[in-house]
């Protein structure tokens, strides 16, 4: 493909089916690293020399940030992720494309925002993780429809960017967990659209590292296991669904020693091995095997203060379970 950039005779040079192949998914557009990188070159040159607020400058810095982008997906060069989301950020600033089928300032937002928390995984800085949360927070809050935004897709990076806000322990995380819990019943009580694996994977992950961690009066939600109860309904073949929910009826048993958690925490331990071969040995079929262990272990204490009685409305003659270690 060959572009006429210094011509200004040929405002088309880089009109709809210029930047079009790094703003869309379609495999006919995949090329070599060669093509993509004289591509940026080539956008670099008109943001560098057409005015601003040039129509045909203001396309070529969406689509030199989305081509950077590519470029560091598959170089994994930190450089090109600094300038995508540096291009990004302009982008939002200046006057909307005249071209439809170019992203909206809507949908810039959101760029910026996955790419700040891509950079995040390398900085570990908090604003990395911090300022996404912010934006689309915001975006959460307004009309998409008109933007042709899927405010269901906002609402899934919203639950990433708050993952990883728990997991550097930024803010409230009881607060960021319930916020989490509330958007995944959303996404699953919603009919619009399938919730992304990575979605409820990055919400289990989130509870998963909170095992052993809750306490008394501070027992895992209701809502959190109700959550996590429906998501494996929604993805059946999840193996890390199953054991997630196990481990935290698990803890509020330990906790609270609810019958209830107890009989159900195991009927799903039971289902999990039962469709699972001893041969496979995964890293959750093992933590199954522990968790039974340690149910069989707490067993015949457990069952003398339920069968004595001694608990109502929370209150235990001696104090919780110590929980269970998988290092």
């Amino acid at each position: 493909m060959t572009y006429n950039v210094s011509s200004k005779s040929n405002p088309q040079c880089f009109g709809p089916s210029c930047g079009l192949k790094y703003l869309t998914n379609d495999p006919i557009f995949s090329d070599p690293l060669h093509e993509l990188d004289s591509d940026i070159a080539k956008f670099r040159h008109v943001v560098a020399t057409f005015p601003r607020t040039s129509p045909l400058r203001i396309g070529c810095i969406k689509a030199l940030a989305s081509a950077l982008a590519q470029r560091y997906i598959l170089l994994r060069q930190v450089d090109d992720l600094e300038q995508s989301i540096l291009h990004y950020t302009e982008a939002i600033f200046l006057p909307p494309h005249w071209d439809r089928h170019f992203p909206n300032i809507t949908y810039d937002l959101l760029l910026t925002a996955q790419h700040l928390l891509l950079r995040a995984v390398h900085t570990e800085h908090p604003e990395d993780v911090e300022r996404p949360v912010i934006y689309l927070r915001y975006l959460c809050g307004q009309s998409l429809e008109a933007f042709n935004v899927p405010l269901d897709m906002v609402k899934e990076h919203l639950v990433c960017a708050l993952a990883q806000q728990v997991r550097l322990e930024l803010g409230d995380v009881m607060q960021d967990i319930e916020e989490m819990t509330t958007l995944i019943l959303e996404l699953l009580n919603s009919d619009t659209r399938t919730i992304s694996t990575r979605a409820i994977t990055s919400f289990a992950e989130v509870i998963g590292t909170r095992h052993g961690r809750w306490t008394k009066g501070k027992a895992p939600p209701t809502k959190v296991i109700d959550c996590l109860r429906k998501a494996i309904i929604r993805q059946p073949d999840s193996d890390e669904l199953p054991i997630t929910l196990a481990c935290t009826l698990l803890d509020r048993f330990r906790i609270a020693y609810s019958n209830d958690d107890y009989e159900e925490g195991t009927a799903v331990l039971d289902e999990f091995l039962l469709f699972h071969a001893p041969g496979v040995q995964s890293s959750q079929y093992q933590k199954a095997l522990q968790i039974i262990d340690y149910l069989r272990f707490c067993t015949g204490p457990i069952e003398r203060v339920l069968e004595a009685g001694a608990f109502r409305g929370g209150d235990l003659p001696h104090s919780e379970l110590p929980p269970l270690d998988f290092s």
